[in-house]
């Protein structure tokens, strides 16, 4: 029973199969060959770069100077806008300098007083010369007025040297403002009595072009610095603010710290940035980059291009097939909006931006019109 069946199943398969061989020319064949991908596409080009190291900064006046009184008073006048830019010698404030004044008038007559005995004492000595020898006075008494004109030019330059401090005084009555600079709020208004020594700054002042950037490297970047510091004598930064990508100035790194931060192994870093627009201001963020050298016909490709795969970062060149080849390269340093190639494609290639995911090595593409192709 079991071999009849046997038998049946195989004269059944027999059937479907000369069924199928007599069917095979009447069957028209289906083309499996994968349609082109559509990509958007530029070209590498050659272009010279900087290789730089970068780092988060902060912005820091240049000079800040804290006004404070050298000299008790009352405030009678502010001659300043708070927040404006002031000059070199402009004046700042007035205090009452009437007990100020009045002390430079009594230096000034105990002044004339000292010299006026000085004439006296003087004249004296004078004529006791030639008295001495005929005996009208006794050497004492000639050694005597000499003593006293000695005296007396002791009392003039005492009265001078009053004079000068009451004039001193009366000159820090009106607080003028020692730097160029933008002005800050005021601490104290008018009428309000301030004392010398006390410590309080009425203003402060801050110088704004140039101004200093402060920041830090790694104590693994320094060799590098060191290499390229030692070799110019100076190195250009160029800073741009976290808040404006557009504004970018240029300065001299002006200070390294003469040692490494044991505690966070950085190295601390000063440049010295003109700033005649004030486009930044003190305690800003900025963006710090210290240009060490030109990276001659270096290979820039859009940063979209370079994707990260098991075997590293890679991108694909079009052919001129219109098709695909994948390609690992070695990433350099990102420039603006493009980044550096060191290795893998050359300048003129061309490559995808967009597109990349339904991509595999040697699928044919179609390059979307208003491309650089």
């Amino acid at each position: 029973m079991k071999h009849g069946f046997f038998y049946a199943q195989c004269i059944g398969l027999g059937i479907v199969g000369a069924f199928l061989s007599g069917c095979k020319d009447s069957v028209p064949s289906v083309s499996l060959k994968r349609p082109p991908t559509p990509v958007r596409a530029v070209v590498a080009v050659a272009k010279d770069v900087p290789l730089y190291l970068e780092a988060l900064g902060h912005i820091r006046a240049s000079e800040e100077v804290q006004i404070v009184p050298q000299v008790s008073g009352e405030i009678t006048a502010v001659h300043f806008t708070q927040g404006a830019y002031v000059q070199e010698n402009d004046l700042l404030f007035s205090l009452d300098a009437r007990l100020y004044e009045a002390a430079v008038e009594k230096a000034k007559a105990d002044l004339e007083k000292a010299s006026s005995q000085l004439k006296v004492d003087e004249a004296q000595y004078e004529r006791s010369k030639a008295l001495v020898p005929e005996s009208y006075i006794s050497p004492q008494e000639f050694e005597l007025r000499a003593a006293r004109v000695e005296q007396s030019r002791a009392n003039v330059r005492l009265a001078q040297s009053q004079l000068d401090a009451a004039l001193v005084n009366l000159e820090h009555c009106f607080l003028r403002a020692p730097i160029s600079g933008i002005a800050g709020k005021y601490e104290i208004d008018v009428g309000n009595v301030v004392a010398a020594g006390s410590g309080k700054a009425l203003v402060s002042l801050k110088k704004l072009d140039p101004v200093y950037v402060d920041f830090s490297l790694s104590e693994n970047q320094f060799p590098l610095l060191k290499q390229y510091f030692d070799q110019q004598n100076k190195l250009t930064v160029r800073v741009q603010p976290l808040a404006d990508s557009a504004c970018i100035l240029e300065g001299e790194l002006h200070f390294i710290q003469n040692h490494i931060d044991v505690a966070t192994g950085n190295l601390h870093l000063r440049a010295e940035v003109l700033n005649p627009k004030q486009a930044v201001w003190p305690g800003e963020s900025v963006w710090v980059k210290v240009l060490l050298r030109t990276l001659k016909d270096a290979v820039l490709v859009p940063e979209a291009c370079v994707k990260l795969g098991q075997q590293g970062h890679y991108l694909f060149v079009i052919k001129e097939d219109h098709t695909v080849e994948l390609r690992v390269v070695q990433k350099g340093q990102k420039q603006d909006d493009k980044i550096v190639i060191l290795q893998g494609i050359s300048a003129g290639e061309q490559i995808v931006e967009q597109g990349q995911m339904m991509l595999a090595p040697g699928a044919p593409v179609v390059v979307l019109s208003g491309q650089n192709q």
